[in-house]
């Protein structure tokens, strides 16, 4: 008896020393009493470093506490309890425990407590992975962007299974095929991948079974699947349901021959029900919103043909096209000759390409187009699955250089005529829907007849502009211009410039009728304007009539904005410059003699200078004094005389006026003859006139008697506005190949108002003195103009004003002659 309890004894001790669980013995003060080798292997504490301590020197300290209540029984517990905890390792890890401690009593008393603990890190990953699979099922219904739901599937799905790649299959609409929706980790090539339902592949027998399927693929043919990695070891398959049937797959790879664990394929299976059900909503409110848009873009396209807009038209038909059809590729192209045998580019979108102007200039001859050719003769939309493989376009080179597979033409039908086509491509193939089709050749007549519209109402505004700009009661010349030159139209004012009727005048070229036949070398306002594009105005005395006039060009736009010819407007401005000439021939004599009071002033001290050394030299002469005495004051009179004609002399240039001469001229003499002038006038008293030039200041472009009165006249000016002292500074900046001039004064500033009108014939605003007579500034700009520069003005009310003469500077080799 004592030998059998003995044997009963060792299995038990054995049983309890090897199982697989955690399982020890402490007094009722914690104290451990006993460890199994288990807890041994769990934690890394040798049995010797456990045994002895306090069972509370192992827990968490968070956990602790607990314990501490427990051991003490400050709370009414059971007999056996029931917890989780964690203990710290040896190596400073923690493991959670789920702990069974059971009382051990001795005559009703506790005397120890044996507790069995089982290592539960299994558990809590799984249910981690729980936790995540159910946020995740919470994340992707509430997305209701089908792309945005299938990449979180795909994402979550690799994340915690440790897949090496996830991918998500869906049923194609033509119901043969699976597609790749979309992929995480997987080979580049997969996206454009297709699985027959019905073939052999891993995918397919999923997809018909409807039950998860784990695979070994290492040695079968769907290894070398472009769908599948070529590591791939083991392909784990869990169909996607809705309803009574299947509409996709979800796909793992592994690297190993296990794939996922049970708990994983039970999580997976989960987490395939919930992805189901988000992908259907999404599918539901993506087909919602598509048909939304396709009735915006049939609304939106009927309001654009109804504004006559044809090239606004079309690229909002080709936007909703390229946009609903999710294509790669979409073009309108639109018959471009009378003879309808060229079409052009009226609207282009490529996916991934910009669009550059070569395109839109290049033009479709129908005949070498065998698909262009079919759908226009025929009136019927062609749909090509496979570009590369169909007899109308294998050889169509223009067709394979676009890098389409799948491309639908579709004729542009209004009045029973071909006005053009929409052409959609893909670069996989797709199959298009009947639903598809039909909303194309909505779009595609929309189009034609905005195309039709169009060219009606430009046959209408040609008409009325032509008549319009043909008004008699012009009582100015009218005349309008093809592109070739030749007159098309012209008023009766035209013909009585000219000496003729308006009819003999017809066909005739711009050259022949106001320049002599001659291509003129200056002033032609028809080329500028035929170059530019923009609206030309210039003075002329060229024209074989005689007289002076403004001849304005204005471009002849037709409905596309293509200058179609030119419009001059002829006004006789001859009487108006010979009141200007008189006008501004006054105001310079009225400068002569506001400067010839100045000069008065300055000439009596050059005589007063002549008489003094003249009176000098005869009492050297009286008293003996020596000749070289008497010749250095004879000089300094001499001097004085020459200082006396140079002041002379500017006031004769300034008042004689010349033709323009446009030279190279030096600034320092210039200026400085401007400074001694403005400085001898009466209104210079109690002001500072005053340079800042640089030390290299280049030659100018310009004539230098026009440049010295536009000074001049700036000066002056600034002068008057200071009436109670001041500083007028002459400064001179070089700007690239331009020198800058500016006259500024710290006088009182021009108004905003006035500031508008400065330049304008006969302005003044002259508040002290004499009126001026409005001349200066507006002739200064004209001459400035004519040089080639430029003339501005700013002015800041109580501040001053600030006048800038800009010209070009002198080519070197004129600076150095």
């Amino acid at each position: 008896m004592q030998d059998s309890w003995d044997s009963w004894t060792s299995w038990f001790h054995l049983l309890v020393e090897y199982a697989n669980d955690l399982i020890y013995l402490h007094d009722p003060r914690g104290r451990i009493l006993y460890a199994n080798r288990r807890l041994e292997d769990v934690t890394g504490w040798r049995r010797e470093e456990i045994l002895g301590r306090n069972i509370l020197e192992l827990l968490a300290p968070e956990f602790r506490p607990d314990a501490m209540v427990r051991r003490e029984g400050l709370e009414p517990l059971p007999e056996a309890r029931r917890y989780e905890t964690e203990v710290v390792c040896r190596d400073g890890s923690r493991i959670p425990l789920e702990v069974h401690s059971t009382a051990v009593t001795l005559d009703g008393q506790v005397v120890a407590w044996q507790g069995i603990a089982r290592d539960i890190r299994e558990r809590r990953q799984v249910r981690a992975r729980m936790d995540a699979v159910y946020e995740t099922a919470r994340q992707v219904v509430g997305i209701l962007n089908l792309d945005q739901v299938l990449a979180v599937i795909v994402r979550h799905a690799a994340q915690f299974t440790n897949a090496h790649t996830c991918s998500l299959w869906l049923l194609h609409e033509d119901r043969d095929a699976l597609y790749c929706a979309a992929a995480q980790s997987a080979p580049e090539g997969i996206t454009s991948a297709r699985i027959a339902t019905d073939s052999n592949h891993p995918v397919a027998r999923a997809f018909r079974a409807r039950d998860a399927t784990i695979e070994n693929v290492a040695s079968s043919v769907a290894a070398a699947d472009p769908a599948l990695p070529p590591d791939t070891v083991t392909c784990a398959c869990l169909p996607l349901s809705e309803g009574d049937g299947n509409f996709g797959v979800l796909a793992l790879t592994y690297p190993w021959i296990y794939g996922p664990q049970p708990t994983e394929l039970a999580l997976l299976s989960i987490f395939a029900s919930h992805a189901a059900a988000a992908i259907t909503n999404a599918r539901l409110f993506e087909a919602q919103r598509r048909k939304t848009q396709e009735a915006a873009a049939i609304g939106q396209v009927g309001m654009a043909v109804a504004g006559l807009d044809v090239d606004a038209a079309l690229h909002i038909t080709g936007a909703y096209a390229y946009d609903l059809f999710e294509a790669d590729f979409t073009a309108i192209l639109v018959m471009d000759d009378p003879q309808r045998t060229l079409l052009r580019s009226a609207f282009i979108a490529e996916r991934g390409r910009r669009v550059t102007e070569e395109q839109y200039a290049e033009r479709f001859e129908i005949a070498a187009h065998p698909v262009l050719r079919e759908a226009i003769s025929t009136e019927s939309t062609l749909l090509i699955e496979n570009v590369a493989e169909h007899p109308l376009t294998r050889d169509d080179r223009r067709a394979q250089c676009l890098g389409v597979t799948t491309c639908l033409i579709v004729p542009m039908l209004s009045r029973d005529r071909v006005e053009g086509v929409l052409a959609v491509g893909y670069a996989s193939e797709v199959h298009p829907t009947e639903v598809r089709i039909r909303l194309a050749e909505t779009l595609a007549q929309q189009a034609a007849v905005a195309v039709d519209n169009a060219a009606m109402f430009r046959a209408l505004a040609t008409a009325k502009r032509e008549w319009e700009a043909t008004f008699d009661a012009i009582t100015d010349p009218v005349c309008i211009f093809s592109t070739a030159g030749t007159l098309l139209r012209g008023n009766q004012a035209a013909g009585r410039l000219l000496g003729t009727s308006v009819g003999e005048l017809l066909g005739k070229h711009y050259c022949d009728l106001f320049h002599g036949g001659q291509e003129p070398e200056e002033g032609n306002v028809f080329q500028e304007c035929l170059r530019s594009g923009q609206p030309v105005v210039r003075e002329l005395e060229s024209l074989s009539v005689p007289g002076v006039y403004q001849v304005s060009a204005y471009p002849l736009l037709d409905s596309e904005g293509g200058c179609v010819g030119v419009v001059e407007y002829i006004k006789d401005i001859t009487t108006q410059r010979e009141m200007q000439a008189r006008l501004y021939h006054s105001a310079r004599l009225a400068g002569v003699g506001e400067l010839a009071s100045g000069v008065v002033h300055n000439f009596k001290n050059v005589l007063m200078g002549v008489s003094g050394m003249l009176d000098v030299a005869s009492m050297l002469l009286e008293r003996g004094g020596s000749l070289d005495e008497v010749r250095e004051r004879l000089a300094d009179a001499q001097g004085h005389v020459f200082r006396g004609n140079q002041v002379l002399q500017r006031l004769l240039d300034f008042a004689r006026g010349m033709a323009q001469d446009v030279a190279s001229v030096g600034l320092e003499g210039l200026l400085s003859d401007v400074v001694a002038l403005c400085k001898a006038h009466p209104a210079s008293r109690g002001i500072r006139i005053r340079t800042e030039l640089p030390a290299l200041l280049p030659a100018v472009r310009a004539d230098a008697g026009q440049l010295h009165e536009v000074i001049l006249n700036l000066v002056l000016n600034a002068l008057q506005a200071m009436t109670a002292g001041g500083i007028v500074t002459i400064s001179a900046e070089v700007v690239e190949e331009r020198v800058r001039i500016a006259v500024s004064d710290t006088g009182c500033g021009i108004p905003p108002e006035d500031l508008e009108r400065i330049f304008e014939p006969f302005f003044s605003r002259r508040r002290q003195g004499p009126p001026g007579s409005g001349i200066g500034l507006s002739a200064s700009l004209r001459m400035v103009k004519a040089m080639g520069g430029d003339l501005q003005v700013q002015s800041e009310v109580g501040v001053g004003t600030r006048f800038t003469v800009e010209l070009p500077c002198a080519p070197p080799e004129e600076a150095q002659r």
